[in-house]
């Protein structure tokens, strides 16, 4: 048995191999606060205390004030990143400088002239256009053919005669709408029509129609729709007030945006292929001038996916890797936009106002001079969470929830702040214990593990780190006392600490680790696997640690119980019980896909995976909410909170 070094006595250790740095350092040091606040030291890290109207923004940065998170209609709300981390598919400002966003899991956000009006989530279904008559009169349409209306009050459901894809919206007013769309496989288009009182698929055209993908209008009698069949040419249609036609064939191309400021002056994006037509290749962008339309020539190879016109000589194109074009009225020019993910849609109601929105709640507002991101985050990603309810003697509770990821994070009840450890990159678990001093108060002894063998350790006063511990990869702690805790990870490597030193135990299996919980100090479980190497489970009873039919079992990431005979264990390929006799597959294959499992009672466990939270009730499994549209990695649960957390640094909370 291997033994490593004692806990190092500073905030930084020797990097070998657990990657802590010695530093001395002044954490405020260089610390501006953005010129809007002042900075101080809390629990070791640097914090900004912000003027009003300003929020600490990753610690020591003061931005404005931000909206808060998007709530969905089950009450799960968005703390990181804000106001939301799903994809936002399009946008539309109307003339009052109202704002409106739709995007994936129903989500709707709604500026007002200066604030953020109301931020929800409508429906399950993923919404892809919005437009509106004015801020009075707004459409949304998406997936499943939901379309949703806003009347300045409400957003009310509007009955659809599809299920399939709608795209786009664009109407004179709401007696005369256009939507397109397309069907689950892009083998052909629609388009519905709205007469003032319901929608209605149009019949009346002698077109087999490709997938369309977007609709603008100058008038009643001037409508434009875009789309592509397969990969052989780019459709562009034109509406005349009396039939549809088709106008333009563009080649081997994808045109999914198209807007304009008359009859004579509309723009149409996407990209084309030249050779292998799996492969994306150059952006295209074609201009109607009343007569015909015209290839406009364009440097940009990053895939355009909308564009909105102002006038003649303010115009913008969006599109893959943050790419933002601007016609300036007698060429295309790249502008930095700052972001780096898929820009999908674009408006504007002025040359110094205008809002693109993208993938993972990409958010970002143009004053005349430069983008800038209207979406705020503290974490760049979040692997597990672990978290701490207290009644205090003075009848107050207080809340400690730790979050680890590219950092270490810690929510009060009201904020999130990141710790600014120094090397705690890369953390992928973290457990605590909550130890009662007997003038009544509670230390929190909390572990952190992760990349690089790295082992970090909060002794109620501040975060230290243990260096030259092991050269693998942890994933995941739990204890059962301050000196007796175990951390597992990547080649099966188990190691325990003894409160002393951290061991390296003999390991049963080769497999990864992924997931460890425990009943008792001689019972307790880790499990892991993988796609080929099928399910990892093993166990420990106080003397050695056994294999548990390894690689029978489906592979299962995550671990929980409520009793030595009640414990699951969730994964991408299956969820499994333990009776206290023998393990059994609940479900093989399920359709979750399932990274995290945790609970309160045998009759209160729940689970997250790719976009989905699913709860045991005592007597079976069911979703309860789609909580995002993003991979979740894990959950946590304490007493009526729940956390969700996954890609991207996201971070759901539901209050029940």
């Amino acid at each position: 048995m291997k033994t490593w070094q004692k806990l190092c006595v500073a905030v930084a250790c020797v990097v070998v191999p657990s990657g802590c740095s010695e530093s001395s350092k002044n954490p405020c040091d260089g610390a501006t606060c953005s010129n809007h606040g002042t900075c101080e030291v809390i629990s070791g890290g640097a914090v900004c205390n912000c003027e009003p109207g300003y929020v600490t923004h990753w610690s020591t940065y003061c931005v404005p004030e931000h909206p808060p998170g998007v709530c969905n209609k089950g009450n799960w709300c968005w703390q990181n990143p804000l106001p939301t981390g799903n994809d936002l598919t399009d946008v539309w400002v109307s003339e009052e400088g109202e704002v409106f966003v739709v995007g994936a899991c129903g989500t709707i956000l709604h500026r007002g002239s200066e604030s953020w009006l109301e931020l929800v989530s409508v429906t399950e279904y993923g919404f892809s256009g919005v437009w509106g008559a004015d801020s009075a009169d707004v459409w949304a349409v998406g997936s499943n053919g939901v379309i949703f209306h806003w009347n300045g009050s409400n957003w009310t459901n509007e009955e659809s005669w599809t299920s399939e894809h709608l795209r786009d919206v664009w109407g004179v007013a709401s007696d005369d709408l256009w939507a397109v769309g397309h069907d689950s496989d892009y083998d052909s288009g629609f388009i519905l029509h709205r007469d003032g009182v319901a929608w209605s698929k149009y019949e009346s055209t002698p077109l087999e129609l490709d997938p369309l993908r977007g609709i603008w209008g100058s008038a009643s009698d001037d409508v434009w729709a875009v789309g592509n069949e397969g990969y052989e040419h780019g459709a562009i249609l034109h509406w005349d007030g009396s039939s549809w036609a088709s106008a333009h064939s563009a080649g081997a191309a994808i045109l999914p945006g198209i807007w304009g400021t008359a009859s004579d002056d509309v723009w149409a994006v996407g990209w084309f292929f030249e050779a292998d037509p799996y492969i994306r290749s150059v952006d295209i962008i074609l201009h109607w001038d009343g007569s015909a339309w015209t290839e406009v020539p364009t440097d940009s190879e990053n895939d355009l996916e909308a564009v909105f016109a102002l006038d003649s000589t303010h115009a913008w194109a969006v599109g893959y890797f943050g790419t933002t074009l601007h016609w300036d009225g007698s060429a295309w020019l790249r502008w930095p936009s700052g972001n780096s993910g898929k820009l999908l849609g674009v408006s504007g109601l002025a040359s110094n106002d205008a809002w693109t929105v993208g993938e993972n709640g990409s958010l970002l507002h143009w004053d005349g001079i430069s983008w800038s991101e209207m979406q705020y985050d503290w974490a760049a990603g979040v692997y597990d969470i672990w978290g701490h309810a207290d009644d205090a003697p003075d009848g107050t509770t207080s809340v400690d929830v730790w979050a680890v990821g590219y950092g270490i994070y810690h929510w009060d009840g009201e904020t999130w702040m990141d710790m600014e450890v120094e090397d705690a990159g890369g953390l992928s678990g973290i457990w605590g214990l909550a130890l009662k001093a007997p003038d009544g108060t509670t230390n929190l002894n909390i572990w952190a593990v992760g990349r690089r063998g790295a082992v970090f350790h909060w002794d109620g006063t501040g975060w230290s780190c243990i260096s030259d511990v092991t050269r693998e990869v942890l994933n995941d702690v739990w204890g059962v006392a301050p000196d007796d805790v175990w951390a597992v990870g990547e080649e099966g490597a188990i190691l325990h600490w003894d409160g002393e030193v951290w061991s390296d135990v003999v390991s049963p299996t080769n497999t990864s680790l992924t997931g460890v919980w425990g009943a008792s100090s001689d019972d307790i479980w880790a499990v892991g696997g993988g796609y080929m190497a099928g399910g990892a489970v093993v166990h420990w009873d106080g003397s050695n640690w056994e294999s548990f039919e390894d690689g029978v079992l489906p592979w299962v990431e995550s671990i929980w119980g409520s009793a030595s005979d009640d414990v699951w264990a969730v994964g991408p390929l299956g969820i499994i019980h333990w009776d206290g006799k023998t393990w059994s597959t609940e479900e093989r294959w399920n359709k979750w896909y399932l990274h995290g499992v945790w609970g309160t009672t045998a009759n209160d466990v729940w689970a997250a995976g790719a976009g989905v939270v699913i709860h045991w009730d005592g007597n079976s499994w069911s979703a309860v909410s789609e909580g995002a549209c993003v991979e979740l990695d894990g959950i946590w649960v304490m007493d009526d909170d729940i956390w969700v957390f996954g890609a991207g640094g996201s971070i759901i909370h539901h209050r029940r």
